[in-house]
């Protein structure tokens, strides 16, 4: 998380904004929780000096004078907020775990909005769309989630919170102990911070790595690949390339680990000096009868909430996911920015304009005329000069060796891409002045690469439409009829093997 402190601020200000829309009441009732739970220690703190205060004037006036009622005051405050630091970190931990869930199914939506957006696939192709496209995907899809910073952000909050609490309290017994305790507390916790920080970030930077570790494992454990795997013998191969993987993704995390080694010990060293320097004067002082009961619980008191905020375990952990999850959504943010600025040269690649409806159409023809197409990147014309007439309510068979075009041609039937040059027309109708979305929906297309989703039988051929009437007609219409009624749960029946009741069809 380096940068400026307004870039660092300006981050904040995003995640938080962020974790808020994610689901509002659920934020609100967690900085309710958060905020109970750092008060609780300064509560308890303050009510144990009143207890230590007024305990020798109670014993001997009784409980029921001033100083009586004054120390059951006291006694109540400190079980109530005794009770308040036991019970909210849990309560805080399973809010913001919810709260975390739904951040991360926003963000994931928010990824696949950006993706989807452009009605074409050409940005996909595009190098520099790419690189965003996939560091954002690896930033959402590793370890620790973003979601994971919103227990971050309220153990962070938790964290300055009793530092500044324990440097009010040091503030009775000196002012100066206070100011020297709090500036050593919080150099050495902004040194915790950027290392953690960095570690996490070094995370995020180096999750292709750890994803290709993940995928070479998952090549080893899991069926697709179980044939070619043992019948070119392949495992000794994948065991190899999964250590090399994991050995490039963990030499990049060490070496975060070790930048500003020198001065976090430099801070760790100053903080244990001036911890040292305030305990010592307090132990002078009292040896000297210069400090009371009260001065000496409520010191003591502050610089166990400060070194105990610190030295949290936690509170240490919370910097690497904060690290992470400022990556990921940095890695978000560019995505989406550089697909706006560029939006303007990926017309006809990515971003497809148009507006007429193509409900009915075509009742003629769908016609190219000198059509020439070169996929973006590349320089060798995949199609030079394709005049070709598709006559309605026919059929077309078109034939030609791997490479010859004959997909390209399809996706600009499907207006996937749009021609480098030269035009399609439908019913005489530029394809371009189309809309995308309609004209899409006119056009059904099967893929060499189509894709096999493990869903039932019902949504591989409704996708998303669920209408009984249309799927017993689409069935009718293919002969799947019989297959469906074959199938062990009918159109329930899960298309892929490694699902519980699934087959492969």
């Amino acid at each position: 998380m380096g940068g400026t402190i307004r870039e660092r601020c300006r981050r904040w200000v995003h995640l938080l904004q962020l974790i808020w829309r994610a689901d509002r009441r659920r934020a609100a009732i967690l900085t309710t929780v958060v905020t109970v739970r750092s008060v609780a220690p300064l509560a308890f703190a303050v009510a144990a000096a009143v207890v230590v205060s007024n305990v020798p004037s109670a014993v001997r006036h009784g409980l029921s004078s001033t100083t009586g009622h004054r120390l059951l005051v006291a006694l109540a405050v400190m079980g109530i907020a005794f009770a308040a630091q036991q019970i909210s970190p849990a309560v805080q931990l399973t809010i913001a775990d919810g709260l975390g869930r739904r951040f991360n199914s926003q963000l994931d939506r928010r990824l696949m909005r950006i993706s989807l957006s452009p009605r074409g696939i050409g940005h996909l192709e595009d190098a520099t769309v790419g690189d965003h496209l996939a560091g954002a995907r690896r930033g959402v899809s590793g370890w620790p989630r973003p979601g994971d910073a919103v227990t971050a952000v309220g153990g962070r909050v938790a964290l300055y919170t009793s530092l500044l609490s324990g440097s009010l309290l040091l503030a009775v017994f000196h002012v100066w102990a206070a100011f020297a305790v709090l500036v050593a507390a919080l150099a050495l916790q902004r040194r915790l911070a950027t290392a953690m920080s960095a570690l996490g970030e070094s995370q995020a930077g180096r999750a292709a790595a750890l994803r290709e570790s993940a995928y070479l494992r998952d090549l080893a454990l899991q069926s697709p690949a179980a044939k070619e795997v043992r019948l070119f013998g392949l495992g000794h191969w994948l065991v190899a390339r999964h250590r090399k993987a994991w050995k490039a993704a963990s030499a990049a995390m060490r070496a975060a680990q070790l930048q500003g080694q020198r001065s976090l010990l430099v801070a760790t060293v100053t903080m244990c000096v001036v911890i040292g320097v305030v305990t010592g004067t307090l132990g002078w002082q009292v040896s000297r009868g210069g400090v009371g009961l009260a001065a000496v619980a409520v010191t003591l008191q502050g610089i166990a909430l400060v070194t105990r905020s610190i030295g949290d375990e936690a509170a240490v952990r919370d910097g690497m996911v904060l690290g992470y999850a400022m990556a990921a959504l940095a890695a978000a943010d560019e995505l989406e920015a550089h697909l706006v600025e560029t939006s303007s040269h990926l017309v006809g690649v990515g971003r497809l304009e148009g507006s007429r409806p193509a409900d009915g159409l075509p009742q003629r023809e769908v016609r190219f005329n000198s059509v020439h197409f070169t996929y973006p990147g590349t320089d060798r014309e995949v199609l030079r000069g394709l005049d070709l007439v598709l006559p309605a309510a026919t059929s077309l068979g078109i034939v030609g060796l791997n490479g010859a075009g004959k997909t390209t041609l399809i996706k600009l039937l499907c207006r996937l891409y749009e021609p480098s040059s030269g035009s399609i027309t439908v019913d005489g109708t530029d394809i371009r002045e189309l809309d995308p979305r309609s004209w899409q929906r006119r056009v059904a297309a099967i893929f060499q690469d189509f894709v096999h989703y493990p869903f039932s039988a019902a949504e591989n051929v409704a996708l998303g439409v669920p209408d009984q009437h249309l799927l017993d007609q689409a069935a009718a219409s293919a002969a799947l009829v019989r297959i469906v009624e074959g199938l062990p749960a009918g159109w329930e029946t899960v298309l892929a093997p490694q699902f519980g009741g699934g087959v492969d069809v």
